[in-house]
């Protein structure tokens, strides 16, 4: 079995686009910061109507990840910010416009996530200057390491 009448598009090869927990598969969706979300379950899939989606970000979403602890929540970069969305169990109903929590004002364009393997609401948020790292359920940086020679020979 698979998916039926998705339609997705390219997008950058510097964002990931894809991202996998035991319950959902999320993926960027129409290159405009939205995320389709999926259940892995294919038999609850429904290909007559357009899945609702998550409006992620106002520009493209530069990666996305599935916390390791808990399969229903999910975090995207763009927008020089971080957004924790949770997916209601039994998946998106409708469209989803409001995150859980937050990290804003991170230091530059978001290039990569990645959840703490043991830590749950700690997240290691790679910048194109730096490094964050974030609790993303109270929605604020830790600490920052700032690479202020960026470009430049070292």
């Amino acid at each position: 079995k698979s998916f039926t009448n998705l339609k997705l598009f390219e997008t950058s090869p510097t964002s990931k686009s894809i991202a996998c927990s035991s319950s959902y598969i999320a993926t960027t969706f129409l290159s405009s910061g939205r995320i389709l979300v999926l259940p892995t379950d294919i038999s609850s899939y429904d290909s007559k109507n357009i899945p609702p989606t998550i409006a992620a970000h106002a520009g493209q979403v530069s990666d996305l990840s599935f916390s390791p602890h808990f399969p229903n929540l999910l975090a995207t970069g763009g927008d020089e910010c971080v957004k924790l969305w949770t997916i209601p169990n039994g998946g998106l109903k409708e469209d989803i416009s409001s995150c859980s929590s937050e990290i804003k004002g991170l230091p530059n364009q978001v290039h990569s996530l990645m959840y703490h393997p043991f830590v749950g609401s700690l997240m290691c948020i790679g910048c194109k200057n730096g490094l964050v790292v974030g609790d993303i359920e109270q929605g604020k940086s830790i600490f920052s390491f700032e690479n202020t020679s960026y470009g430049k020979d070292v």
